[in-house]
């Protein structure tokens, strides 16, 4: 299977900055990416200044945009979609925006100092946010503060992963 992270966080916390980091990260290491955004507000696909867009422009191989009547790759769906349907082994890596509650691995990406909402939740690979005070207040959130500082975490989390080696050549 695919490795897959899940990157969420509230609303500016740095997720679509994250993904794109790795994407073009991924992209220039021939990694296939297949990235899906999960819209619980019914927008369009793809549109400029939206995330899709900006997934498309840092080189997704694949961009999904799941909302509560439509995953984009313009499919029309009856009931809530199971973002595990669309993992499989086409893709090196699966980035998924959102979805919370499913079980795959996940960055939870911060704003404050407060972990409380997420306590709860299994599978969590780190904390992280783009404000590098946050992490010199707290070293055990990882700092995305900067392009190079995202993408050297995503090379060593790729570079440890047995599946990964298996994969790809190393960095």
């Amino acid at each position: 299977m695919a490795t897959t992270i899940k990157i969420i966080g509230f609303k500016n916390s740095g997720k679509t900055t994250t993904i794109n980091s790795f994407i073009k990260f991924a992209k220039n290491h021939n990694i296939s990416t297949f990235t899906i955004k999960h819209d619980v507000h019914n927008g369009d696909m793809d549109q400029p200044n939206t995330d899709t867009h900006s997934f498309s422009d840092s080189g997704s191989d694949t961009v999904a945009l799941i909302n509560q009547t439509h995953l984009m790759i313009k499919q029309k769906i009856t009931k809530c979609f199971n973002v595990n349907s669309l993992i499989n082994d086409k893709y090196d890596l699966f980035l998924i925006e959102g979805f919370k509650d499913n079980d795959f691995k996940k960055i939870i990406m911060l704003t404050d100092l407060n972990k409380e909402p997420f306590q709860n939740m299994d599978n969590i690979i780190t904390f992280a946010s783009l404000n590098s005070n946050l992490c010199k207040k707290d070293p055990t959130i990882a700092d995305f503060s900067t392009e190079i500082k995202r993408q050297n975490w995503f090379k060593n989390y790729w570079s440890n992963n047995e599946q990964n080696k298996r994969r790809t050549n190393t960095f």
